[in-house]
């Protein structure tokens, strides 16, 4: 699965709690939402039928109601054929 390369923080300040100040970089809210809304573009892109089937074929010794298909099938955000 590709992984999202994190992007450098937006955010600047200085924390002063300590008694000496500290350069503290973060991310801004907007910022955690492009990350967040980028991840989930790449993983819906990234699974396949076959990822699905390659799940289900590795559980097939085991008894799995059509439940598991389902809960495979939204975990990796693939629908039904």
């Amino acid at each position: 699965m590709n992984e999202l390369k994190l992007p450098e923080p937006d955010t600047h300040c200085l924390d002063d709690e300590g008694g000496r100040p500290i350069d503290v970089w973060s991310y801004s809210p907007e910022l955690v939402r492009q990350i967040v809304a980028a991840d989930r573009a790449l993983r819906e892109s990234s699974y396949t039928e076959q990822d699905v089937n390659g799940i289900l074929n590795a559980c097939s010794g085991a008894y799995y109601p059509m439940a598991l298909e389902a809960v495979v099938r939204r975990t990796l955000g693939v629908p039904a054929p």
